[in-house]
């Protein structure tokens, strides 16, 4: 469907300004995606287990690490430094990313991280009537 779009569309001349370099930018964006795929399924061990609980806490950490990052910002400029900007970067990252983190791990432990809008709530699970079985009668 994409591609006859595509097909579709640039035959038609609807696309203006097109050069040859957005034509290989498909499939180079094609290429990529298959190439993350390739590696997300190749990863075991430790590292994959970290990028899981990344993926799972993704949402709490996109929300919460600027307020994370800033906080920190603000804690070393009131503690006086403030002609180190590689300590403002490697602190306003960890903290950016571990703060939120934590918060995620404490939200999930409470079960409060639905309540916060953070996670989608658990669905129970759907119980259907029986069906009736047409040799019963027979």
């Amino acid at each position: 469907m994409a591609a006859a779009f595509v097909a579709f569309t640039a035959g038609s001349g609807r696309i203006s300004g097109l050069d040859s370099i957005a034509w290989i930018s498909l499939p180079a964006t094609l290429v990529a995606v298959a190439l993350v795929l390739w590696i997300a399924r190749a990863l075991n061990g430790a590292v994959a287990t970290m990028l899981q609980v990344l993926g799972r806490a993704s949402m709490t950490i996109y929300v919460l690490h600027t307020i994370c990052g800033s906080a920190t910002r603000i804690a070393l400029l009131k503690l006086g430094v403030s002609s180190v900007p590689v300590l403002h970067l490697v602190a306003g990252t960890v903290v950016g990313l571990l703060g939120p983190l934590f918060i995620h791990h404490l939200l999930e432990r409470t079960n409060l991280l639905p309540w916060v809008g953070l996670a989608m709530f658990k669905r129970s699970p759907r119980r259907h009537p029986p069906v009736a079985s047409l040799s019963a009668g027979v």
